[in-house]
């Protein structure tokens, strides 16, 4: 069976050589088929988490008529995909989440178009492609791309746009004869990728001064009038799609400049473990200066194994211009997301795709000095493939237990009040909104003067909530208030508990 597959890569690998071959292809079918098997064990349907569901929303009103989703408080660009996606597949979530499992394989063959772009040209076309496809695999097994790819969240669809972007831009600069049209195509996909997340309007810093860098070179070349024409016709094309995004942004409830992201960045933020923001208290473990290398070193993106051959990869292509858009897309993000007063694992997955790229140059281009043969660098990549994959069945099974526990704490509740009754609660309410036909009131939307009149005179209102979380995350903060206001001021009676959810019973009160 190995020599098998060694025969059957060989002739690829050949065909691929005559220009002739299909691995990209293969890349994503394969990078697509992992994704689907996985939904097929871990029967989700892409709702996890708050985020989820606002994303669903605003897709769904999308599909219905031409509703800006003024209360959405993130870019359109998602709601979008997944909206035109789900006029083709209907409007029920599974239509949003195959717009995240496409983006998420997409990317594979994005980072092996890269690579065979980008690798040094005095390296044979066999080694290259080996390069190439090693950068794809790390895309197609990377766990949290998997696990980002199942959702119906941004991040997978936001980085296929990132990546589209620069593969168009390195593209252009290596062949503009091939592709004229690549550039313009490439400030489309940059917009894109802005308009599904807005940190990737860090990527204008490097991919600007790539192109800049690139059409200068090409016009001291050759004196042609068209490569500057094309730039500023790109540059045109990006500005005019920016300021549509923010105008309609301005005028949306979330503002991006009133975002916590923006107005609480601070570089000493990098060092610190304790976090007061708008979603509440946090105590951490590693300061955000650590815990954002998690690309580069966390199993779940990159076995660590593979750290030196980041580092070589990305010293391989020091004389290349490309290392201005890899190198800059990798310290522009990570730069930014240490200053943000928050820490969560799925945010540097926007700079991974570089990573993926300068690790499978790393793998074939290792010194020669250490006596690396090709045998021993597919050695390495399976290997390191091995961890990943572990790993991401780790994070899997806990996604998997993750939904089927919330789905359980949902099934709880509705056996245990009368239909139609008001529920008020906090972590589980639009979950509970969509999945039951109970009416449901929003802790943190609500202070002790609007929860008066919505409870008192109400003849079945229960309270739903996560003690710990309240009482820890939400300290001094609407949630545990207004608990603390109906415990003491209205009265409780505990029903029961399911998986740290406490059910009340709201007692009896007068206006």
């Amino acid at each position: 069976m190995s020599f098998r597959i060694q025969e059957y890569y060989a002739r690829l690998r050949k065909a691929e050589s005559a220009g002739q071959g299909y691995v990209a292809l293969w890349l994503f079918l394969f990078a697509l088929s992992i994704r689907l098997l996985v939904l097929s064990l871990v029967h989700t349907d892409g709702l996890y988490g708050q985020d989820a569901f606002a994303y669903f929303e605003c897709a769904r009103q999308l599909v219905a008529g031409p509703d800006p989703c003024n209360d959405f408080r993130w870019p359109l660009g998602y709601p979008a995909l997944a909206a035109l996606v789900m006029s083709v597949t209907g409007t029920a979530a599974r239509g949003a989440q195959f717009a995240s499992v496409m983006a998420g394989a997409a990317i594979a063959p994005l980072a092996y178009w890269t690579v065979a772009t980008v690798m040094p040209p005095s390296y044979e076309s066999e080694r290259r492609i080996d390069a190439a496809v090693a950068a794809g695999l790390l895309t197609a097994v990377c766990g949290q791309l998997m696990l980002s790819s199942l959702v119906i969240m941004s991040d997978a669809p936001g980085l296929f746009w990132a990546s589209l972007s620069a593969t168009l831009l390195l593209r252009w600069e290596r062949h503009s004869e091939k592709f004229p049209f690549a550039l313009p195509l490439a400030a489309a996909a940059l917009a894109a990728a802005i308009a599904t997340r807005w940190i990737y309007g860090g990527l204008l810093i490097p991919f600007s001064v790539f192109a800049l860098v690139a059409g200068g070179r090409k016009f001291r070349r050759t004196g042609s009038r068209a490569t500057v024409a094309l730039v500023g016709i790109s540059a045109l094309l990006l500005s005019s799609l920016l300021a549509i995004l923010l105008y309609l942004n301005a005028h949306s409830s979330a503002p991006v400049q009133n975002h916590s992201w923006v107005v609480d960045w601070r570089m000493v933020n990098s060092w610190r473990l304790a976090f007061d923001n708008p979603d509440g208290h946090f105590q951490y473990h590693v300061p955000p200066l650590i815990f954002y290398a998690g690309p580069l070193i966390h199993p779940l993106f990159l076995c660590p194994v593979l750290v030196g051959c980041v580092l070589v990869g990305a010293w391989r292509l020091r004389h290349s211009s490309a290392v201005l858009l890899l190198g800059g897309w990798v310290a522009t993000l990570y730069g930014y997301l240490i200053g943000i007063p928050y820490e969560n694992g799925r945010f540097g997955l926007a700079f991974f795709t570089p990573l993926a790229v300068f690790a499978g140059i790393g793998l074939w281009t290792l010194p020669a000095r250490f006596r690396i043969s090709s045998r021993v660098s597919w050695i390495l990549l399976f290997g390191s493939l091995i961890v990943t994959g572990g790993f991401a069945c780790r994070s899997l099974m806990a996604f998997d237990s993750g939904t089927r526990q919330q789905q359980a704490e949902i099934q709880y509740l509705q056996s245990q009040v009368p239909a139609g009754s008001t529920v008020v609660t906090f972590g589980l309410s639009i979950s509970v909104a969509h999945y039951t036909q109970l009416a449901v009131v929003d802790l943190f939307e609500q202070s002790p003067q609007s929860l008066r009149p919505i409870v008192c005179g109400n003849a079945s209102v229960y309270l739903y909530v996560d003690r710990r979380n309240t009482e820890s995350q939400w300290t001094g903060r609407t949630p545990a208030l207004n608990v603390h206001w109906l415990e003491q001021e209205v009265g409780l009676r505990q029903i029961g508990m399911k998986n740290g959810w406490t059910l009340y019973r709201v007692a009896a009160c007068s206006l």
